[in-house]
């Protein structure tokens, strides 16, 4: 029974790991994703902010001596670069909310175990007197 148990015990804390990284590695590409598109949408023509944006880091560029194909080139990619950061904050932002109430619930659970009660009121009686 000993040999059996402490391969159930492996096996469930493998499997667990396993599937734990799983998990997060699959939400965190899914976030990232979906928060790139989100954002990469107001890098639009018609949109005046990215427009601004995209012609001012061009002639900085521009000014440190690159060419004009070379200067946009550089700036779209130093703004997709800045969506690519700010979509993985989100994301990681998202998936830390949700361990965060995840981990709340697990505790008020635990809380409200009767076995954890009657343990904690033995405890106290055999601390404090009363």
């Amino acid at each position: 029974m000993a040999v059996s148990s402490g391969i159930v015990g492996v096996s469930g804390r493998f499997w667990g790991s396993t599937i734990g990284f799983c998990v997060m590695q699959n939400a965190t590409v899914f976030l990232n994703k979906k928060h790139f598109f989100k954002l990469s949408q107001f890098v639009t023509g018609e949109n005046p902010e990215a427009q601004q944006t995209i012609a001012s880091t061009t002639q900085s560029f521009i000014a440190k001596g690159y060419s004009a194909d070379n200067a946009n080139v550089l700036a779209m990619k130093k703004i997709f670069g800045s969506i690519t950061k700010q979509s993985t904050l989100l994301a990681d932002m998202e998936i830390y909310t949700i361990v965060g109430y995840g981990l709340l619930v697990l505790i008020i659970l635990i809380a409200c175990n009767q076995h954890l009660r009657q343990t904690m009121t033995l405890v106290k009686s055999k601390i404090w007197i009363g």
